[in-house]
């Protein structure tokens, strides 16, 4: 019966933990019922194909959690608390974005006057709209997309998929050390704009970046450590780690879109031949702009991953 105990388990896994454990105890006895009946009529032990005939009409586990939980419309009751977990996420993350323009404004008056302090918030405003539009659009498409994924599922998939729930270990660690680095870059670069000289031939700008928006890439660099660190000890996804990594992967893809059209450096010339520093000042921002379009390419396929991990893609019928 390892397949029936694989079963109860997938259903106990999109309930809270103090009816888990009462509903996947009546589905026992059910499926037990069920299958007691069937072995009588036909006189002996039923078949690992047999069982998993019975296990598909009951229907994918998370659409049997659904019946034990309240009914929702937009976003069903099984993606709820993750979705929840991620607004929670974008809250704390707004909640510490305001708190950094405060102590910048207090710490430095110089930057608080004229309208910076307005247009930080603007930006706060912008982009936590954009990401709670983002993150409410793609919980939705997963809603509809899972929906249509468990029509089609049989119990087989149980054991002929790798288990979606295992976190890679070389995976996490390179999202770590590149977190990290990140963190490094942001430290070194600062909420203002940097420069270097390269000897007397030219200097190098860094564009300032607004504020706001850089603390945001800060919060999300350092939640997305977090989580590595997390994933690292403990290998092994749940839905409230599912949740906030949906949610630090969509909020860093917001990010990184207000980031793109931002040339990342300018180039003075003192010595250097002007029109060799026009061309390499395009080819780097150009480069810049490819790489933060590789990163959102990144983000988009992690996105889905974390889809696929909440409602593995169906088996193909035979």
């Amino acid at each position: 019966m390892a397949l029936l105990d694989r079963y109860l388990t997938a259903v106990a896994f999109w309930l809270p933990a103090k009816e888990g454990a009462d509903v996947t105890a009546e589905l026992r006895d059910d499926i037990q019922s069920d299958i007691e009946a069937r072995e009588t009529t036909l006189g002996r032990v039923l078949t690992e194909a047999e069982l998993e005939a019975i296990l598909t009409r009951l229907g994918h586990p998370m659409r049997v959690a659904e019946r034990y939980l309240p009914q929702r419309s937009l976003i069903g009751p099984a993606l709820l608390p993750v979705y929840r977990t991620g607004l929670t996420v974008l809250g704390s993350v707004a909640g510490v974005w305001l708190l950094v323009i405060a102590a910048v404004a207090a710490v430095e008056p110089a930057w608080a006057s004229g309208d910076r302090v307005a247009g930080a918030l603007n930006q706060l405003v912008t982009l936590a709209l954009i990401a709670f539009a983002v993150l409410t659009l793609v919980f939705a498409m997963a809603e509809r997309w899972t929906a249509r994924a468990g029509t089609a599922w049989t119990a087989a998939s149980l054991s002929s998929h790798p288990d979606p729930r295992r976190v890679s270990r070389l995976g996490v660690t390179f999202e770590l050390v590149f977190g990290l680095a990140v963190l490094v870059v942001l430290a070194d670069i600062g909420p203002v704009s940097a420069s270097w000289t390269l000897g007397d031939k030219a200097i190098i700008d860094w564009t300032p970046v607004i504020p706001a928006l850089y603390w945001a890439t800060v919060a999300v660099m350092a939640a997305s450590v977090a989580m590595s660190l997390t994933n690292l000890t403990r290998p092994r996804w749940t839905i409230q780690r599912l949740g906030l990594q949906m949610a630090i992967d969509s909020t860093t893809l917001v990010v990184v879109l207000l980031l793109m059209p931002l040339p990342a450096l300018s180039v003075t010339p003192l010595a250097a031949d002007p029109d060799t520093v026009a061309r390499l000042t395009t080819i780097v921002n150009a480069t810049w702009v490819l790489s933060l379009a590789a990163i959102a390419g990144v983000l988009v396929l992690a996105l889905f991953e974390s889809y696929r991990r909440l409602a593995p893609p169906p088996r193909p019928r035979r």
